[in-house]
């Protein structure tokens, strides 16, 4: 018996430690070493200041990597004046040390939707379609809800009343579906969340039933249409739907950060959204797609204006179209972007319309949201911004816990209160009535944030207080300890 249970009990830890090293994915027999860095491998075209532009941009994405913001990345920038530059950086596999390149293929999570609507924009314009139909027109079986039916408008906008999903573990499916009109199975039953047209709710199943309409309305599968309509146009070569059942030469595996290790995430079925958040591309590849939206090579002016029109519709405080956030800028014209987050993938693609501009970054971890804005966001201000060119880049230093525990404590300016504390090896600042940001050393006592382009300096004044001073190119604050 004895015998037995340890049998039991070995096989067990065996398990256990298999599942460990899939988990972790380790580069050594230590689950916890730390990943040695994998640096910008970048392909520059431009023709306006070409090096030093470039050499900025690499410098940029090496000092992501040096944050740790992702395990691997593929980013792109292009300008109609200057030409384009794209990069890779980190591991497409961690585990095998091997290194993603600029032909990698990442998943985009929702910057699929922006795909899905521009495609639903050419068959409006070939007058296939009506937007403000209601979407029994396209879909006959589908169920009209008590609240109402809704309007391919209304889904483009996530004002239908179609959910979203009910928890996290939703985003984990491994059930596949051989069309979009058999995905709309797994929801198209639940009841709407509100009348349609009188509320926003973003929505990725919204979008599956959009790519239900493309195939139907064409005859074709969703990635055939998109492939002939939109990525091949566009030059869009290494970007297409992740099909479960397909080994991709190439392709990142997907990670999920936790605190600053990464770990391994299961790959799930992406065949229910793929409209929304299924298709899978490089950085290379989302700015040829932001280059064919501001050349008007998919949809015409008019088409785009009607996308970027906005009501009353916002995404978190920002409005939203059709298909994409719209923020109009004081210095820069019209911009429309979008991010993605989804497991094994965060995502964000910028485009400014009137500069023609466009940066992309992908990354193969989750739950680096914030992290592929700032990149995406300061490779853009490279082209629109030409004062951006001679400011250092905010390298990252490490600092001992103890040397951050220094600056821990509420300061004041004025009626301002700034509150500094600490998250493991982490320095966050919050000054009320805004969140808590995180700040990172360059120095022993300079930090810096990434929300906005600031430092902090952390010193002792004439009466050996402890004071932090705050500069901005248009601020300057100098904080004392409350006593």
């Amino acid at each position: 018996m004895k015998v037995k249970i340890k049998s039991v009990l070995f096989v067990l830890l065996a398990a256990l430690a298999v599942f460990a090293l899939w988990v972790f994915e380790p580069i050594s027999i230590n689950p916890f070493a730390v990943t040695p860095k994998v640096l910008s491998n970048s392909k520059s075209q431009l023709t306006c200041g070409s090096k030093p532009l470039g050499l900025k941009a690499d410098s940029i994405l090496n000092n992501a990597m040096f944050l740790n913001d992702f395990v691997g990345a593929s980013t792109a920038m292009y300008s109609a004046a200057c030409g384009s530059w794209c990069a890779s950086a980190g591991y497409a596999r961690k585990g095998k040390q091997k290194a993603a390149d600029t032909d990698t293929k990442f998943r985009i999570a929702s910057i699929s939707k922006p795909m899905t609507a521009v495609a639903i924009m050419q068959l409006y314009e070939q007058n296939k379609i009506s937007l403000d139909a209601p979407i029994q027109e396209y879909l006959p079986s589908y169920p009209v809800d008590e609240k109402g039916p809704f309007t391919i408008r209304q889904l483009l906008q996530h004002r239908s009343g179609v959910r979203h999903y009910n928890s996290d573990l939703e985003l984990v499916k491994f059930k596949q579906y051989e069309n979009m009109l058999l995905a709309l199975d797994y929801f198209k039953d639940d009841p709407l969340k509100y009348t349609p047209g009188t509320a926003y709710l973003y929505t990725t199943y919204g979008y599956s039933i959009l790519g239900a309409v493309i195939e139907k309305v064409t005859g074709q599968s969703f990635q055939a249409y998109m492939h002939e309509n939109i990525w091949q146009p566009a030059e869009m070569y290494n970007t297409m739907i992740e099909d479960a059942n397909t080994d991709y030469d190439n392709k990142a595996n997907l990670y999920i950060k936790w605190g600053q290790r990464f770990i391994k995430s299961p790959k799930t079925n992406l065949s229910v959204k793929y409209p929304g958040g299924g298709i899978q591309s490089t950085g290379e590849d989302l700015v040829k797609f932001g280059k064919a939206i501001i050349n008007h090579t998919l949809i015409d002016s008019t088409s785009l204006a009607m996308m970027i029109e906005i009501k009353d519709t916002l995404k978190e405080g920002t409005p939203y179209g059709f298909g994409w956030d719209v923020i109009q800028s004081k210095s820069f014209g019209r911009i429309i972007q979008h991010g993605g987050s989804q497991s094994g993938a965060s995502s964000f693609l910028k485009i400014y319309l009137d500069e023609k501009v466009c940066s992309a970054i992908i990354a193969n971890n989750f739950n680096s949201s914030n992290e592929v804005y700032f990149l995406a966001r300061d490779l853009g201000y490279l082209l629109v911004d030409s004062t951006k060119m001679d400011r250092s880049v905010n390298y990252f230093i490490p600092q001992k816990v103890e040397i951050l525990d220094r600056y821990v404590g509420q300061y004041e300016f004025e009626d301002e209160q700034l509150n500094i504390s600490r998250e493991g090896n982490q320095l966050f600042a919050q000054t009320n009535p805004y969140p808590k940001v995180p700040i990172f050393p360059n120095t022993e006592n300079e930090f810096f944030y990434r929300i906005m382009d600031a430092r902090l300096q952390f010193e002792l004044d004439e009466n050996k207080k402890k004071i932090a001073t705050f500069n901005r190119w248009d601020e300057h604050k100098v904080y004392q300890i409350k006593d």
